[in-house]
């Protein structure tokens, strides 16, 4: 099974986090999917997805790692690494959210569920077997308040018609069609 947020991806690594469970996965597509990576996670202190800088709530929504940054800060705060997210996207800024410094990063403390200021948070040693997964502007990064987990052969007619628009705009795109955009 995996979960309902993977709509599709032609092949490579898809990262999913699961807010109500405090879990992080890798999902790797071949042929179909195959979970390579899980560990617990501590997201935002507050529930439900960011809308304002210093709410303490981690965002919903498809987003992708922008650079590294090596030893960010104290380790047991910010881990050896971390990994900026493009949050607030085009969409959440139109839709009136903001914020910055979203990161998926490390720390050394013991982690808790719900502890951050909004970023994703593992121990230090996750994160380092996670980064092989990550490529830059490439690899999405779901955030969701809750997973359900589907069965891969039971691809809905919904998502179909999603990939047809998908497909759809992305032609206009290329071929510049503002009308059809």
């Amino acid at each position: 099974k995996i979960p309902d947020s993977i709509i599709s991806i032609s092949s490579g690594y898809v990262i999913v986090v699961d807010k109500q469970h405090q879990k992080i996965y890798v999902f790797h597509k071949n042929s179909s999917f195959s979970k390579v990576f899980e560990a617990a996670c501590s997201t935002g202190k507050n529930p439900g997805s960011k809308q304002v800088a210093g709410d303490a709530k981690t965002p919903n929504g498809i987003f992708f790692v922008t650079r590294i940054l090596t030893n960010p800060g104290p380790t047991d705060v910010y881990g050896s690494m971390a990994f900026p997210l493009d949050y607030p996207t085009i969409s959440d800024k139109r839709a009136g959210r903001d914020g910055n410094n979203i990161w998926i990063h490390g720390t050394t403390k013991t982690l808790l569920p719900t502890q951050s200021k909004g970023c994703v948070v593992l121990h230090d040693n996750d994160l380092k077997r996670l980064a092989q997964y990550i490529y830059f502007n490439k690899t999405p990064v779901i955030i969701s308040e809750s997973l359900k987990w589907i069965s891969q052969d039971k691809i809905s007619p919904v998502k179909n018609e999603l990939e047809r628009i998908l497909t759809s705009w992305h032609k206009a795109f290329v071929e510049k069609d503002i009308k059809a955009i």
